[in-house]
């Protein structure tokens, strides 16, 4: 039977690059599924909460209703007389835009037709009101004078299924009406008076341009989300910071006049609940993991981002949140499987043998994963760009992973084959010299020819025939036996193959195929043998 040629074992080697785009596929697939959504959105909250510390938005204050207003107060919600009270003091240091981040749907005496006719007389005033979804019962009108003359924005929010708030919704449909949200309305206010207003792109219906900066709409499957609803106008929300990142006054310092006399003027003026006791709060990506006691940021100050958003990418250029397109995500993932592939393949060729992995692996898999990261930094914190690190990690010790074992199997085989064609009989010395020298031996079936100056032992029983002739042919052989079993453990201990046995003789090579380098190392062998 003619025996197959291992050279076709060897050719398994190089399909080794064939798991760069095998794992890319698998990722992909996955991270399509949403099966990595939540690794994605904890990574993202992590980009998130690397950036430096911003600076205040100047062009936003917050008058903030906490606990010690409630106890001046007395009552919640309070009667609108003092709401009334405190619209127009803020008015009257000539604000930019108010937006009421209060639901004022009914009245609360007294004061009421004092509230109603401030909300008439206030044309820069917004108020809100919450768009039902499939109930009606979930809805909150807006105030009616409010709404009488279009100064109402919605404020409903989107929540991740982590129960964290990293998207915004600028418009939506209400019946059968597009309706905008609270903060689109107030930035519009404000960027209009400057003469800048949303221009949509002729050549993408759903991008439009506003100032210095782009608008992108969500799409559901933008960076690290697989298919969450992206009902609406949604764009993912560059916050400016974690809470407390707004300048933020009391209600009481406003009715009490303690603050600056033109502490409102060309700004925005949000006024709404900070109290901890009315729970308007909500987890963002600054909420921490799950194992600390995880900060929330009020609703007010949520607006206050959006608003903030808009305003910093219109008149300062600042970047939104932003994804690499899907053939982006490709090549990302294709490129770093293939990084993964190419150093686990580099290094199972030159491991010592035995050892799975070596160390100089791990350290240049750690090197590249340092780079994923240190490039997610740069991208995020430069240009507001969510790279696919989750995926990019799996791609590269995927890739790393697949061909380890790929190679441990490979080398299982060759092993075998190798042991195969030398037989019985060799040290684990000479057995590890065979192997480093496998891939000439996998091509060609044998070893590579090369000149060495070997030693050849023949040596056999002084009188054997004598010997045989007196002695039963059981006992003879037993004691023959025990003889070329010593002499073959001389033989092995000193580097030697046997090469055969010959009645009583035994033949033995010293220097093949581990080449002695000297003359007297090969005359120390046989001296030993």
């Amino acid at each position: 039977m003619k025996r197959p040629k291992l050279s076709a074992i060897f050719h398994h080697r190089h399909q080794v690059w064939l798991f760069a785009p095998a794992v890319t596929v698998l990722i992909l697939t996955i991270r399509a599924l949403g099966w990595l959504q939540g690794w994605e959105l904890s990574g993202f909250d992590g980009l998130v909460r690397s950036r430096p510390p911003q600076a205040l938005d100047p062009r936003i204050v917050i008058v903030g209703i906490d606990e010690l207003d409630l106890r001046a107060l007395g009552q919640w919600p309070f009667p609108d007389e003092h709401l009334a009270q405190l619209l127009r003091q803020v008015e009257a240091q000539k604000p930019a835009a108010i937006g009421l981040d209060l639901y004022r749907d009914l009245p609360v005496k007294p004061g009421h037709e004092d509230l109603v006719a401030v909300f008439q007389n206030t044309p820069n005033l917004i108020g809100i009101e919450l768009v039902a979804g499939d109930h009606p019962a979930e809805g909150v009108a807006p105030p009616p004078a409010l709404a009488a003359n279009g100064q109402v924005g919605f404020n409903n929010v989107v929540v991740d299924p982590d129960g964290k708030l990293r998207r915004a919704v600028l418009s939506m449909v209400k019946g059968e009406e597009p309706v905008a949200s609270f903060a689109m309305v107030l930035a519009s206010l404000y960027l209009e008076a400057q003469g800048i207003t949303p221009e949509p792109d002729p050549d993408r219906p759903l991008v439009f341009h506003w100032g210095k900066g782009t608008v992108y709409p969500f799409t559901g499957d933008d960076g690290g989300y697989g298919g969450v609803d992206a009902g609406g106008y949604q764009i993912l929300l560059n916050y400016r910071g974690r809470g407390g990142s707004f300048q933020t006054v009391a209600m009481r310092e406003v009715l009490n006049g303690t603050i600056a006399p033109d502490l409102f003027r060309d700004r925005i003026v949000l006024i709404g609940a900070t109290a901890m006791s009315l729970n308007d709060f909500f987890y963002t990506p600054y909420s921490g993991d799950r194992i600390t006691t995880p900060e929330r940021t009020a609703g007010v100050e949520i607006q206050a981002n959006m608003i903030s958003h808009l305003l910093s990418l219109a008149l300062d250029g600042r970047p939104g949140i932003t994804t690499l397109p899907v053939w982006g995500e490709w090549l990302w993932v294709g490129a770093l499987s293939t990084l993964g592939v190419g150093i686990s393949w580099r290094q199972q060729r030159e491991r010592p043998l035995g050892q799975f992995v070596p160390p100089w692996g791990w350290v240049q898999g750690g090197l590249a994963s340092g780079l994923i990261l240190a490039g997610g930094l740069v991208a995020f914190q430069g240009w507001g760009l969510w790279l696919p690190l989750v995926p990019g990690y799996l791609g590269l010790w995927g890739g790393a992973i697949a061909v380890t074992l790929y190679t441990a199997h490979l080398e299982r085989r060759e092993r075998q084959t190798v042991m195969n064609l030398f037989g019985r009989h060799v040290t684990p010395k000479v057995a590890e010299a065979i192997w480093r020298d496998r891939e000439h031996l996998l091509q060609s079936g044998r070893l590579p020819g090369q000149k060495v100056t070997a030693t050849v032992l023949f040596s056999d029983l002084k009188g054997f025939s004598t010997i045989a002739e007196a002695m039963a042919p059981e006992a003879l052989m037993a004691w023959l036996n025990d003889y070329m079993g010593e002499m073959t453990d001389v033989v092995l201990e000193q580097g030697g193959i046997v090469d055969k046995f010959i009645g009583d003789a035994i033949m033995a090579v010293f220097g093949v195929p581990i080449a002695r380098e000297t003359e007297a190392e090969i005359r120390q062998d046989a001296i030993a043998a």
